[in-house]
């Protein structure tokens, strides 16, 4: 019973986690941690690590060892006697050899170079990376949010309308009120109830394409918290230049490219190695062991040690005529840097374009989210004087729903405007440095 329990109780864990209704953050979170994207760049990096180690051992001295064995027998000549014999020879031969680049037109250096450069250009796409999946899921987030709200609100109105429609009957069976009156409040209501099918059913939709950023199971059920927490703005007091200039230096994008041009930069350096000269210095150990019928018999390890032998050398290389290709290679390197320059340069005015771009959408989204509510409290007292006006029967029941729809309108701008700013606040966090995940 006592390990039936045990094992049960992660599988009762995490039912239990997944009962949880999850927040802005921990939606982010949980996408982060399990998004196919973030995996695939988590993979370029380690790749990226191994190739960078790769890089650094092969500055290390190359041993190689290797042994061979062979075996002749037939007949031959025998030089004293001048009479044919049969013989037969066995040889076993080995060798330890050593080698090291000492110069190789500095190559291996920028090879070493251009391989930590990739590592560290793989560390921040794998940041972007994240941050992009963070994001995606921010706005899908905010999506299902305004969805739940406007359901919510859309509930409240039919339960209003369908209290009218209760009244009216009423009074019309007591001999008051109007028939007319009645079949526009069931027609308008027969409208919002149309209306509710088609927010439940993009409210469905959100959630779906929610999960699909988390990479949530599609057939489970995910419970969110219904609302985004306020963001305040980091760092209040930086000007546009200043936020420009430290994105520059910070965001993810503009450090990757800085990495790029500086990776072209190193490609170059190991192209034009080539017309360098390379010297390397190397050493081997070897000894043999030959046996023959027609001999006296040596033993084995005597021989071997006999047989001994050691070497030393010292290679030069000198590239004198090599078809051309360190030409060519070097004139590819020099259009790579170049575009690399260009794709610099694009990416830096892009970034700056972006954020002033968001400075001015986090200003108006701020604006409008003020006057949305000021519009609401306005359109609250104008619709509660309407409200009495009607029920006085100084206006129309058409007159009281146009009433109803603007103040019904006004609070669904309040709402949206609100989930804008907050996203927009999040987003100028983001190119200040704070990133979406706290």
């Amino acid at each position: 019973m006592k390990k039936i329990l045990l094992l049960t109780l992660p599988f009762i864990s995490l039912f239990a986690y997944s009962q949880q209704p999850m927040n802005l953050d921990a939606c982010m979170k949980y996408a982060v941690e399990n998004s196919y994207k973030t995996a695939r760049a988590a993979t370029d990096l380690d790749n990226a690590k191994k190739e960078y180690s790769g890089a650094v051992l092969s500055h290390l001295p190359g041993v190689n060892a290797s042994m061979g064995v062979g075996s002749n027998f037939g007949r031959g000549i025998d030089p004293a006697t001048n009479n044919p014999v049969t013989y037969t020879t066995f040889n076993n031969s080995a060798q330890l050899s050593a080698s090291m680049p000492i110069f190789y037109g500095l190559r291996y250096l920028n090879q070493t170079r251009s391989a930590k450069i990739a590592k560290l250009r793989g560390e921040e796409q794998l940041r972007y990376t994240r941050d992009q999946v963070a994001e995606a899921t921010m706005l899908t987030y905010a999506e299902v949010v305004y969805y739940t709200e406007m359901v919510e609100l859309q509930q409240k109105k039919i339960e209003s309308y369908q209290m009218e429609e209760k009244r009216m009957a009423r009074l019309l069976e007591l001999g008051g009120g109007s028939a007319a009156d009645l079949a526009q409040i069931r027609a308008s209501l027969a409208s919002e109830e149309y209306n509710a099918i088609a927010l439940r059913n993009s409210l469905e939709i959100s959630m779906v394409k929610l999960k699909d950023c988390m990479n949530f199971p599609l057939d489970d059920l995910l419970k969110i918290v219904p609302q985004i927490e306020d963001a305040t703005l980091y760092l209040e007091e930086q000007t546009p230049a200043d936020i420009i200039a430290f994105a520059f230096n910070a965001h993810p994008v503009a450090i990757i490219e800085q990495h790029n041009l500086t990776w072209q930069k190193r490609s170059l350096s190991m192209a034009r190695g080539a017309y360098y000269p390379s010297l390397s210095l190397g050493g081997s150990i070897s000894s043999i062991y030959y046996t023959s019928s027609a001999e006296k018999y040596t033993p084995y390890f005597t021989q071997y040690k006999n047989n001994l032998g050691e070497s030393v050398n010292l290679n030069l290389q000198i590239p004198i005529f090599n078809g051309l290709e360190a030409r060519l290679r070097v004139s590819v390197a020099k259009n790579n840097l170049k575009q690399a320059q260009r794709d610099y340069d694009e990416t830096m005015r892009t970034l700056s374009s972006e954020i002033r771009q968001a400075l001015m959408e986090l200003e108006a989204s701020h604006s409008q989210w003020l006057q949305a509510q000021k519009n609401v409290e306005y359109q609250q007292i104008a619709n509660q004087a309407n409200h009495r006006k009607y029920e006085t029967g100084t206006l129309s029941i058409i007159e009281l729903q146009t009433s109803d729809n603007q103040f019904f309108q006004s609070e669904i701008e309040l709402r949206r405007a609100y989930l804008q700013y907050q996203i927009k606040v999040r987003e100028m966090n983001y190119y200040k440095g704070k990133g979406y995940l706290n």
